[in-house]
């Protein structure tokens, strides 16, 4: 049956349209950053963020009261932005014994896309809450998962640190603790560059470039000045 849940080894695959957020049977980890959590994707409501690379490295059943409290058969739907950390993710909890698992295929990307009900943060201005450092990891994580998943791209996460790292010295934002707008607007154009570079079709490279904007565009909006005219009027 065509309609059935996609069943995977070990965990379940959920469409946007098959999870229903208000069933409460469900735990929801979000593996996002929290930048991520408060950017233009937003959040679903009830869910947990626990950031993937603590999961991996398993310091949160250290550090975070509501991972220790888990039970290895908790009923969990687990999501990122597109479905790339979320998988790690699932087949690390899989490794640690969590048997009871679903996933959201496709990520933030596609529960917008079906325009599912979604918390968001107010807009930012110019004066950001976000730290520059948040801001970049936000444009990176973008960046590797679009590359990463794009059709018949020969991936290597090495190539992608060094374009991030090259890109970041040539739009002179190595060490900034508050980037500008038009400094990350550079960044972006010399990540898209660096997709095309590396054999990636047009439209996955549009995509990117789009999404990255967005993200500036919620996190940094450059503060409207009104310009006075001083060319003198006519009587």
């Amino acid at each position: 049956d065509s309609s059935m849940p996609e069943q995977l080894e070990g965990y379940i695959n959920l469409t946007a349209d098959e999870f229903d957020p208000a069933d409460h049977s469900f735990l929801i980890l979000d593996v996002r950053t929290p930048a991520e959590r408060a950017g233009p994707l937003g959040h679903i409501a009830g869910s947990h963020d626990c950031i993937h690379t603590t999961i991996l490295d398993e310091t949160c059943f250290e550090e975070d009261k509501w991972m220790k409290k888990l039970k290895k058969d908790s009923k969990m739907i687990v999501h990122c932005r597109s479905g790339i950390r979320s998988t790690d993710t699932i087949n690390k909890l899989r490794e640690l014994g969590f048997t009871n698992l679903y996933h959201l295929k496709g990520g933030m990307l596609a529960w917008e896309e079906k325009n599912r009900p979604t918390v968001y943060v107010k807009e930012h201005t110019a004066e950001s809450e976000f730290s520059g450092v948040e801001i970049l990891e936000m444009i990176k994580s973008s960046f590797f998962e679009e590359v990463e998943k794009a059709e018949g791209a020969k991936y290597d996460k090495v190539w992608a640190e060094n374009k991030y790292l090259a890109a970041l010295e040539d739009a002179h934002l190595q060490g900034e603790e508050k980037p500008g707008k038009r400094e990350l607007e550079v960044l972006i154009r010399l990540l898209s560059d660096a997709a095309k570079e590396n054999g990636h079709c047009i439209d996955m490279i549009t995509k990117n470039a789009a999404e990255m904007q967005s993200i500036l565009h919620h996190c940094y909006v450059e503060e409207k000045k009104e310009k006075k005219d001083e060319t003198p009027q006519e009587a």
